[in-house]
């Protein structure tokens, strides 16, 4: 769903916390004005609330970047299995043309990984369709080179098994996104704030309107980065390639 509504859940996520302090003003002036109207509420009451929504901001904020985190970390434990595999190469098959051959693959491999990544930063799209350089990286684990020596061939289809494994995990990664729920949270707390401003300014409708409006403006800006760093595009571009590139012997 978060997907398929990025653009129109960003929209409504910028502009809500501004209607809701107009809303809430509002409401809050005619109070002033009829026999209902509230005072006596002490500015304490507002710190208490503005922490909350801080809190929760910041932890939202954390699982965004942490996701990222993960994302580079996984292209790095490729590079690692990558390089892995080129040593073993190097080092114990005698075949100069196979070694050929899995430098070829590891090559291939590197450079589709970046196509696809290039892709969903132009597009939005995840892609995950299986890597062929992969598979033939899999098939080689079964050659005659390999078979002289089990340990070699045992420790060459780990790293092989390793690579797939984050690969796939960051694929998954970059498909997750933040639940919905966290971000009406946010909403709530930061409405709930709104409101006991208003309350600690009862009957000065200036000092209400700039301080709402105040608070509101780091609301808005709240709201929209956590949107759109959770954007694919944006994800994207924040996910480093170089540890990829740089495996390259």
């Amino acid at each position: 769903m978060f997907q398929y509504n990025q653009k129109m859940l960003t929209s409504l996520l910028i502009i809500y916390p501004i209607f809701s302090a107009i809303f809430i003003i509002f409401v809050f002036y005619k109070l002033d004005k009829s026999k209902y109207k509230i005072y006596g509420v002490a500015p304490s009451y507002i710190s208490s609330l503005a922490l909350t929504f801080g809190l929760f901001a910041s932890l939202t904020a954390g699982d965004v970047w942490k996701r990222i985190d993960q994302e580079n970390a996984y292209i790095t434990s490729e590079a690692d299995s990558l390089r892995t595999i080129q040593r073993i190469a190097d080092s114990f098959m005698a075949n100069p043309e196979q070694v050929d051959e899995i430098k070829e693959h590891v090559k291939e491999y590197i450079i589709n990984e970046q196509r696809l990544l290039t892709a969903t930063r132009n597009t939005g799209e995840i892609y995950t369709a299986p890597s062929q350089p992969l598979t033939e990286l899999l098939k080689i684990y079964k050659s005659e080179e390999l078979a002289k020596d089990p340990i070699i061939q045992e420790t060459y289809l780990k790293t092989v098994i390793e690579l797939r494994s984050a690969r796939f995990k960051r694929l998954e990664a970059a498909k997750s996104h933040l639940n919905i729920y966290k971000l009406l949270g946010i909403a709530i707390f930061g409405t709930l704030t709104q409101i006991a401003i208003v309350l600690s300014h009862a009957g000065n409708f200036r000092a209400q309107f700039a301080s709402v409006f105040l608070f509101s403006g780091a609301f808005v800006a709240i709201m929209g980065l956590l949107t759109i760093f959770e954007s694919n595009r944006v994800f994207a571009s924040l996910v480093t390639f170089t540890p990829l590139i740089d495996a390259l012997f």
